[in-house]
Protein backbone atom coordinates (compact mmCIF):
# COMPACT_ATOMS: atom_id res chain seq x y z
CA UNK A 1 0.00 0.00 0.00
CA UNK A 2 2.86 2.28 1.29
CA UNK A 3 4.42 2.01 -2.55
CA UNK A 4 1.56 2.14 -4.14
CA UNK A 5 0.74 5.93 -2.56
CA UNK A 6 4.55 6.83 -3.60
CA UNK A 7 3.91 5.69 -7.11
CA UNK A 8 0.80 7.71 -6.99
CA UNK A 9 2.53 10.52 -5.46
CA UNK A 10 5.15 10.59 -8.46
CA UNK A 11 2.71 10.33 -10.98
CA UNK A 12 0.86 13.18 -9.96
CA UNK A 13 4.11 15.73 -9.99
CA UNK A 14 4.84 14.23 -12.97
CA UNK A 15 1.28 15.55 -14.21
CA UNK A 16 1.87 18.81 -12.57
CA UNK A 17 5.32 19.26 -14.17
CA UNK A 18 3.29 18.49 -17.85
CA UNK A 19 0.74 20.90 -17.28
CA UNK A 20 3.03 23.64 -16.10
CA UNK A 21 5.00 23.29 -19.37
CA UNK A 22 2.16 22.58 -21.88
CA UNK A 23 0.77 26.25 -19.98
CA UNK A 24 4.15 27.59 -20.76
CA UNK A 25 4.06 26.40 -24.60
CA UNK A 26 0.68 28.12 -25.43
CA UNK A 27 1.23 31.23 -23.32
CA UNK A 28 4.63 31.52 -25.15
CA UNK A 29 3.22 30.70 -29.09
CA UNK A 30 0.11 33.85 -28.19
CA UNK A 31 3.01 36.15 -27.41
CA UNK A 32 5.92 35.10 -30.03
CA UNK A 33 3.19 33.60 -32.63
CA UNK A 34 5.40 31.40 -35.63
CA UNK A 35 4.68 33.13 -38.94
CA UNK A 36 2.38 31.00 -41.01
CA UNK A 37 3.10 30.74 -45.06
CA UNK A 38 0.40 33.34 -45.96
CA UNK A 39 1.97 36.22 -43.88
CA UNK A 40 5.32 35.13 -45.46
CA UNK A 41 3.80 35.14 -48.71
CA UNK A 42 2.36 38.89 -48.46
CA UNK A 43 5.77 40.28 -47.81
CA UNK A 44 6.58 39.12 -51.11
CA UNK A 45 6.52 41.86 -53.92
CA UNK A 46 3.42 42.47 -54.66
CA UNK A 47 2.02 41.58 -58.61
CA UNK A 48 1.20 44.87 -60.72
CA UNK A 49 -2.77 46.02 -60.63
CA UNK A 50 -4.77 45.57 -63.34
CA UNK A 51 -3.47 48.64 -65.18
CA UNK A 52 0.06 48.44 -64.01
CA UNK A 53 3.04 46.90 -65.73
CA UNK A 54 6.20 46.25 -64.10
CA UNK A 55 8.45 46.26 -67.06
CA UNK A 56 12.96 46.01 -66.85
CA UNK A 57 13.45 48.73 -63.85
CA UNK A 58 10.27 50.88 -64.28
CA UNK A 59 7.10 50.69 -62.61
CA UNK A 60 4.67 51.65 -65.81
CA UNK A 61 0.81 52.49 -66.02
CA UNK A 62 -1.48 52.55 -68.89
CA UNK A 63 -4.99 54.00 -69.73
CA UNK A 64 -6.61 52.93 -72.97
CA UNK A 65 -10.13 53.62 -74.95
CA UNK A 66 -11.51 51.42 -77.50
CA UNK A 67 -13.62 53.01 -79.94
CA UNK A 68 -16.29 51.41 -81.71
CA UNK A 69 -17.85 53.61 -83.82
CA UNK A 70 -15.24 55.42 -86.00
CA UNK A 71 -17.98 58.47 -86.83
CA UNK A 72 -17.16 59.67 -83.27
CA UNK A 73 -13.54 60.40 -84.12
CA UNK A 74 -12.84 63.84 -85.11
CA UNK A 75 -9.42 65.39 -85.87
CA UNK A 76 -8.48 68.84 -85.11
CA UNK A 77 -5.83 70.96 -85.95
CA UNK A 78 -4.62 73.28 -82.37
CA UNK A 79 -1.28 74.67 -84.20
CA UNK A 80 -2.80 78.15 -83.97
CA UNK A 81 -5.37 78.11 -81.26
CA UNK A 82 -3.03 76.64 -78.57
CA UNK A 83 -5.96 75.80 -76.92
CA UNK A 84 -5.40 73.34 -73.58
CA UNK A 85 -6.46 70.21 -73.63
CA UNK A 86 -9.31 71.39 -71.32
CA UNK A 87 -10.48 73.71 -73.48
CA UNK A 88 -10.51 71.96 -76.11
CA UNK A 89 -12.50 69.03 -74.96
CA UNK A 90 -15.53 71.75 -73.41
CA UNK A 91 -15.30 73.87 -76.84
CA UNK A 92 -15.84 70.54 -79.12
CA UNK A 93 -18.16 68.67 -76.72
CA UNK A 94 -15.37 65.56 -76.52
CA UNK A 95 -16.31 62.99 -74.50
CA UNK A 96 -12.50 61.69 -74.84
CA UNK A 97 -9.49 63.65 -76.15
CA UNK A 98 -6.33 62.47 -77.22
CA UNK A 99 -3.57 64.04 -78.71
CA UNK A 100 -2.15 63.94 -82.41
CA UNK A 101 0.93 63.92 -84.34
CA UNK A 102 4.43 65.48 -84.47
CA UNK A 103 4.45 69.49 -84.88
CA UNK A 104 6.99 72.02 -86.07
CA UNK A 105 8.21 75.09 -84.01
CA UNK A 106 6.55 76.97 -86.67
CA UNK A 107 3.49 75.06 -85.52
CA UNK A 108 2.92 73.49 -88.16
CA UNK A 109 2.25 69.66 -88.73
CA UNK A 110 4.94 67.29 -89.80
CA UNK A 111 4.06 65.20 -92.38
CA UNK A 112 0.39 64.34 -94.19
CA UNK A 113 -2.55 66.40 -92.06
CA UNK A 114 -6.10 65.72 -93.03
CA UNK A 115 -8.93 67.04 -91.07
CA UNK A 116 -12.48 66.41 -92.32
CA UNK A 117 -11.57 66.23 -95.76
CA UNK A 118 -9.06 69.41 -95.67
CA UNK A 119 -5.13 68.96 -96.59
CA UNK A 120 -3.23 70.88 -94.23
CA UNK A 121 -0.55 69.41 -94.76
CA UNK A 122 1.33 66.72 -97.03
CA UNK A 123 3.19 64.10 -96.64
CA UNK A 124 6.53 63.72 -96.39
CA UNK A 125 10.12 61.20 -96.72
CA UNK A 126 10.87 60.29 -93.03
CA UNK A 127 12.53 57.37 -91.46
CA UNK A 128 11.28 57.85 -88.26
CA UNK A 129 7.36 59.55 -89.37
CA UNK A 130 7.08 55.99 -91.49
CA UNK A 131 3.41 55.56 -90.87
CA UNK A 132 -0.24 57.22 -91.64
CA UNK A 133 -3.56 56.42 -89.60
CA UNK A 134 -6.52 57.06 -91.47
CA UNK A 135 -10.11 56.98 -91.56
CA UNK A 136 -11.88 57.39 -94.45
CA UNK A 137 -15.58 58.01 -95.27
CA UNK A 138 -16.83 54.03 -95.13
CA UNK A 139 -15.22 54.95 -91.53
CA UNK A 140 -12.58 52.16 -91.46
CA UNK A 141 -9.78 52.46 -89.64
CA UNK A 142 -6.14 52.04 -91.03
CA UNK A 143 -2.40 52.01 -90.00
CA UNK A 144 -0.45 51.93 -93.29
CA UNK A 145 3.05 52.57 -94.39
CA UNK A 146 1.84 54.70 -97.33
CA UNK A 147 -0.73 56.91 -98.16
CA UNK A 148 -4.22 54.84 -99.17
CA UNK A 149 -5.57 55.31 -102.78
CA UNK A 150 -8.86 56.48 -101.65
CA UNK A 151 -10.87 60.30 -100.17
CA UNK A 152 -10.00 60.26 -96.30
CA UNK A 153 -12.02 62.24 -93.65
CA UNK A 154 -8.99 62.04 -91.42
CA UNK A 155 -5.38 60.89 -91.81
CA UNK A 156 -1.94 61.73 -89.63
CA UNK A 157 1.39 61.31 -90.23
CA UNK A 158 3.63 59.77 -87.56
CA UNK A 159 6.02 57.34 -86.28
CA UNK A 160 7.23 54.81 -86.06
CA UNK A 161 5.36 52.10 -86.80
CA UNK A 162 5.31 49.70 -83.82
CA UNK A 163 3.40 46.77 -84.78
CA UNK A 164 2.58 45.76 -88.17
CA UNK A 165 0.31 43.00 -89.36
CA UNK A 166 0.27 42.01 -85.67
CA UNK A 167 4.32 41.41 -85.45
CA UNK A 168 6.21 43.80 -83.52
CA UNK A 169 8.93 45.85 -85.58
CA UNK A 170 12.72 46.10 -83.67
CA UNK A 171 13.36 49.72 -83.56
CA UNK A 172 16.93 51.81 -83.48
CA UNK A 173 16.62 55.07 -82.14
CA UNK A 174 19.89 57.70 -81.42
CA UNK A 175 19.66 59.53 -78.27
CA UNK A 176 16.87 57.32 -77.03
CA UNK A 177 15.22 58.86 -73.69
CA UNK A 178 11.73 57.75 -71.09
CA UNK A 179 8.85 59.28 -71.84
CA UNK A 180 5.07 59.16 -71.52
CA UNK A 181 3.81 57.94 -75.14
CA UNK A 182 0.84 57.35 -76.89
CA UNK A 183 -0.59 55.10 -79.49
CA UNK A 184 -3.18 54.78 -82.03
CA UNK A 185 -4.00 51.12 -82.48
CA UNK A 186 -6.52 49.83 -85.06
CA UNK A 187 -7.71 45.85 -84.55
CA UNK A 188 -9.04 43.34 -86.87
CA UNK A 189 -12.55 44.01 -86.35
CA UNK A 190 -11.79 47.66 -88.01
CA UNK A 191 -12.14 49.58 -84.25
CA UNK A 192 -9.74 52.09 -82.74
CA UNK A 193 -7.59 52.26 -79.60
CA UNK A 194 -6.01 54.92 -78.54
CA UNK A 195 -3.19 53.99 -75.40
CA UNK A 196 -1.37 55.86 -72.99
CA UNK A 197 2.21 54.44 -71.28
CA UNK A 198 3.43 56.11 -68.55
CA UNK A 199 5.93 55.68 -65.41
CA UNK A 200 3.57 55.12 -62.46
CA UNK A 201 4.84 57.69 -60.06
CA UNK A 202 5.97 60.46 -62.93
CA UNK A 203 3.12 60.74 -65.39
CA UNK A 204 4.90 62.70 -68.07
CA UNK A 205 7.68 60.07 -67.93
CA UNK A 206 7.51 56.68 -69.54
CA UNK A 207 9.23 53.86 -71.47
CA UNK A 208 11.92 54.36 -74.02
CA UNK A 209 11.06 54.63 -77.67
CA UNK A 210 12.79 51.57 -78.75
CA UNK A 211 11.30 49.76 -75.89
CA UNK A 212 7.65 50.12 -76.66
CA UNK A 213 6.77 47.54 -78.98
CA UNK A 214 7.59 44.70 -76.47
CA UNK A 215 5.64 47.35 -73.67
CA UNK A 216 2.54 47.37 -76.41
CA UNK A 217 2.90 43.53 -76.74
CA UNK A 218 2.34 43.18 -72.87
CA UNK A 219 -0.44 45.34 -72.35
CA UNK A 220 -1.83 43.70 -75.62
CA UNK A 221 -1.86 40.69 -73.48
CA UNK A 222 -2.74 41.63 -70.47
CA UNK A 223 -6.09 43.64 -72.18
CA UNK A 224 -6.94 40.42 -74.28
CA UNK A 225 -7.82 42.40 -77.80
CA UNK A 226 -5.33 41.47 -80.79
CA UNK A 227 -3.66 45.05 -81.95
CA UNK A 228 -3.42 44.44 -86.00
CA UNK A 229 -1.03 47.11 -86.16
CA UNK A 230 0.07 50.44 -83.83
CA UNK A 231 1.69 53.88 -84.33
CA UNK A 232 3.35 56.04 -82.08
CA UNK A 233 1.85 59.41 -81.94
CA UNK A 234 3.63 62.79 -80.13
CA UNK A 235 4.49 61.77 -76.70
CA UNK A 236 6.40 63.29 -73.49
CA UNK A 237 5.63 67.30 -72.64
CA UNK A 238 3.29 67.95 -75.62
CA UNK A 239 1.13 65.16 -75.31
CA UNK A 240 -2.61 64.99 -73.74
CA UNK A 241 -4.88 62.01 -72.85
CA UNK A 242 -8.76 62.47 -71.44
CA UNK A 243 -10.42 59.71 -70.75
CA UNK A 244 -13.16 57.80 -69.04
CA UNK A 245 -10.94 57.21 -65.62
CA UNK A 246 -7.65 59.76 -66.01
CA UNK A 247 -7.09 62.76 -67.56
CA UNK A 248 -2.90 63.64 -68.16
CA UNK A 249 -2.53 67.47 -69.22
CA UNK A 250 -0.01 68.81 -71.66
CA UNK A 251 2.95 70.65 -70.41
CA UNK A 252 3.75 72.04 -73.59
CA UNK A 253 0.48 73.24 -76.03
CA UNK A 254 -0.43 69.98 -78.48
CA UNK A 255 -0.38 70.42 -82.10
CA UNK A 256 -3.72 68.65 -82.73
CA UNK A 257 -6.11 66.08 -80.96
CA UNK A 258 -8.48 63.24 -81.26
CA UNK A 259 -11.86 64.56 -79.99
CA UNK A 260 -14.04 61.47 -79.48
CA UNK A 261 -17.69 62.43 -78.65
Amino acid sequence: MKKLFIVLIILGFALGIFLIFNLWINNDSRNNPVEKPENVLSQKQEEPAANELLYKDQNLAYEWLKVEDQSKITLLPNFEEKLSSAEAKKSHACKYLVSGGFYTDKSSPIGLFIAEGREFQKQKTSSLLDGFFSINYLETPRITRTRPKDELRIAIQSGPLIIENSFTKPLSIKNDFKARRVLAITTGENQTIFLTVFQKDSKISGPNLADLPEVAKLIENKIGIQFADALNLDGGAASAYVGEALTLSEISPIGSYFCIQ
